[in-house]
């Protein structure tokens, strides 16, 4: 077993080796191991691991002639107590604020989960109430612009996601909707005009000459408001056909301020996928995001591992309730999960109302989770192919 160690440990890189033998020479000093730059790199932050793996440590413990089992993971000897000096707090405080401000870090995980626990309250999490104040703001520039649906909702997704992503004060957020930020989001939102207008088209597509969804989502959303024991159908009836995104920007942005994953911010920051939406059925759209969320957090838990199976069967479910999902993946960048079918989603949300369900049942996150761990299955929960076959008790 040594012998074979040694291998190891000879194939680590020169620079490994210099800088390891560095590292070991002062490893108990406050502050050193800021200096040490492994060649492995992190693959989310784009950032040298610091964190020794074994090979490492063992050539530590041969080059001070020590166990194997006294190298810590920083590469000082376990048990060594190490008091950073007044100097080094300093440094590590300016390098912790510069990497917070870039979002990046390879100690930033607590500092992330405060701020998607702040972002858990964001206005930017529910588009109600923002829109309007955006508005009046691109009126401002242009007052045409005030009524064309595609350039308000383009700039909406680009508020939403600055609004989630800054830790902002509330005049920043004001500030937000200065009229040189909001140019900024119209401009923007014009080069990807024709992606915009497809949506806007195929929402128009089921709507009367009288601007109003047509006689079937009417019912269609009458009838869900009555089983979720709403009192104003038209609350429902007015959100029949929304702009959804497929990659959606609130379960995407959490997940990201929790790991740190770059697909996840792209897909949360990137205009080219916050001015990318899709027409969803109301409750289905509100619905999808737990949906989101379960599969993201089976994907970062690191005591269960998510199964081809598992995966396969949640592929079902948006392929039977016509969404899609674009979410970060195991092996691609990026994972597409369905196809947009709003004649499906109708259906789906038919099926499941005519059983006295919500369209997604009683599923919870953690169920969702549990499926794609391979330990249940979409029938477990009332589903079959076209939607939930028996009401959830």
């Amino acid at each position: 077993m040594n012998r074979i160690l040694r291998s190891i440990v000879s194939g680590l890189s020169k620079r490994d080796q210099r800088d390891l033998i560095k590292l070991a020479d002062s490893a108990n000093v406050p502050g050193s191991f800021n200096t040490f730059r492994s060649t492995r790199i992190n693959p989310i932050t784009n950032r040298p691991i610091t964190a020794l793996n074994n090979p490492q440590k063992e050539f530590i413990s041969n080059y001070l002639n020590v166990p194997f089992s006294t190298v810590g993971k920083y590469g000082n000897i376990k048990g060594t107590k190490i008091t950073p000096t007044d100097e080094t707090k300093k440094k590590l405080s300016e390098i912790a604020t510069q990497q917070r401000a870039e979002g990046v870090g390879l100690n930033l995980a607590p500092f992330n989960i405060i701020r998607s626990e702040k972002a858990a309250n964001n206005p930017s999490l529910v588009a109600t109430g923002l829109e309007g104040p955006l508005k009046s703001a691109i009126a401002r520039l242009d007052t045409s612009l005030r009524d064309d649906t595609g350039i308000v909702k383009g700039a909406l997704s680009q508020y939403r996601s600055d609004l989630g992503y800054y830790d902002l004060t509330k005049q920043q957020m004001e500030d937000l909707l200065s009229p040189k930020n909001v140019k900024k989001y119209v401009d923007t939102s014009k080069q990807y005009k024709n992606q915009l207008n497809k949506v806007v088209n195929q929402i128009a597509s089921y709507k009367t000459d009288k601007n109003q969804p047509d006689k079937k989502l009417v019912k269609l959303m009458t009838d869900y408001t009555n089983l979720v024991g709403g009192s104003n159908p038209e609350y429902n009836i007015q959100r029949a056909l929304t702009f959804g995104h497929p990659s959606g920007i609130a379960a995407n942005l959490d997940y990201y301020l929790n790991t740190g994953n770059q697909t996840a911010k792209m897909l949360s920051r990137d205009p080219r996928f916050l001015t990318k939406m899709q027409a969803e059925v109301g409750p289905l759209n509100i619905g999808k995001e737990k949906i989101d969320r379960g599969i993201l957090a089976a994907l970062s838990n690191t005591e269960n591992k998510v199964t081809k199976k598992g995966l396969a069967e949640m592929r079902k479910l948006y392929d039977m309730s016509g969404l899609q999902s674009i979410l970060p993946g195991q092996i691609y960048q990026k994972m597409y999960l369905g196809t947009n079918n709003p004649e499906l989603q109708m259906d789906f949300l038919r099926k499941a109302i005519n059983v006295g369900s919500k369209p997604f049942g009683k599923m919870t996150q953690k169920d969702i989770q549990n499926i794609m761990f391979g330990n249940k299955k979409l029938s477990d929960f009332g589903f079959n192919r076209g939607g939930i076959a028996s009401l959830l008790e």
